[in-house]
């Protein structure tokens, strides 16, 4: 959690960076918290819960998961093998979701007596209430396919290999669009859940006038008509 924290942290500062991918290892991308951890937090109890490092560890995990779903990058999940209990949060905070046929899904705490807390305000917005009931009530895990109908995951791959290749395919999308466009772009997608219409109406012109009074513009325009890609694809 302070690894990726930290990294996202970063992307934010830095502005050069357009997208970044997230994505496990050994097959995996995430198969939720340590059992045997929670095994053994019965202990003593603290005077207090905000005492409790699973308290705290828990805050620094939401916070987390509203890091990557606010970041001006595009965040791009590549998922295979376990994607499970906090892995299903990650799920639910990229932009693009890219599923391997062999990927797990489900929000799994539930079986072990731990409540899926820090990622449950991101599941909801994510797939809405309804869905969000059966799959955090039931534990029930979903295939890969399963995800892709419901809308969870974008695009579907076969095997590793299939997944590098759309990984590549889907980077290139990304940087086929204005590094400026698509930040404000992101911004203003995300401030459509919580604003009024009215407000965001002049959010939305604000936006667009401040574009085609821009440099991006004039850059996007002169390519199409050259028949060229544009030069910030090539960046």
């Amino acid at each position: 959690i302070a690894e990726l924290s930290s990294a996202f942290g970063y992307v934010a500062d830095d502005r050069k960076i357009r997208a970044v991918v997230l994505r496990g290892a050994g097959g995996n991308f995430c198969a939720g918290g340590d059992l045997r951890q929670f095994a053994d937090a019965e202990g003593q109890p603290p005077k207090t819960i905000a005492d409790s490092p699973h308290y705290k560890g828990s805050l620094q995990l939401s916070r987390l998961m509203h890091d990557i779903n606010a970041s001006p990058a595009v965040v791009i999940g590549a998922f295979e093998g376990a994607t499970l209990g906090a892995g299903f949060g990650f799920a639910c905070v990229v932009d693009i979701a890219i599923a391997c046929d062999d990927a797990v899904f489900g929000i799994t705490g539930n079986m072990f007596g731990v409540p899926p807390g820090p990622i449950i305000p991101f599941v909801v917005q994510r797939l809405g209430l309804p869905l969000a009931r059966r799959l955090a009530l039931s534990g029930i895990k979903l295939g890969a396919r399963d995800a892709f109908a419901l809308g969870l995951a974008h695009h579907l791959t076969m095997d590793a290999a299939g997944l590098d290749k759309k990984i590549e395919a889907v980077l290139a999308d990304v940087h086929r669009c204005a590094p400026g466009a698509n930040r404000v772009t992101k911004e203003l997608l995300l401030q459509s859940q919580s604003l009024p219409a009215e407000q965001m109406f002049e959010l939305g012109a604000n936006a667009f006038a401040r574009a085609l009074h821009g440099i991006e513009v004039k850059e996007g325009t002169t390519a199409f008509f050259d028949k060229r890609p544009p030069r910030w694809s090539e960046e």
